[in-house]
């Protein structure tokens, strides 16, 4: 599997596992309890989370057919695509993660594509 792949693979099990609770009015929230500096992977997860997290609370088109992917393009770079009726709505992040493994979002972007 190409690691593009498994990260994608990653993002989808992270959507999975804490998707339900971060859609829970008053439970997004970027700070995560567990410890973010532990591993790759680890620290994937809580980005995920902490973008998850910004989506549910600031992206405001509830309509079409929800998040159709989030990637990593690079370590501090994530794109989130939203499908919507004849276009998906991208939302482009940059985030740090601190030495005390706090995932900071320090950009976001969004944009449209068409199809």
């Amino acid at each position: 599997m190409k690691p593009h792949r498994r990260v994608g693979v990653i993002a989808l099990a992270a959507v999975l596992a804490m998707g339900p609770y971060l859609l829970m009015p008053g439970k997004a929230d970027a700070q995560q309890p567990r410890t973010c500096t532990m591993d790759p992977v680890q620290q994937s997860i809580c980005v995920y989370q902490a973008i998850l997290a910004d989506v549910a609370k600031t992206y405001t088109q509830r309509g079409g057919g929800g998040i159709s992917s989030i990637v990593q393009n690079s370590t501090t770079t994530f794109t989130v695509q939203i499908a919507q009726e004849g276009r998906k709505d991208v939302l482009n992040y940059t985030v740090k993660i601190g030495a005390d493994g706090k995932v900071e979002i320090v950009e976001r972007k969004e944009g449209t594509r068409s199809y």
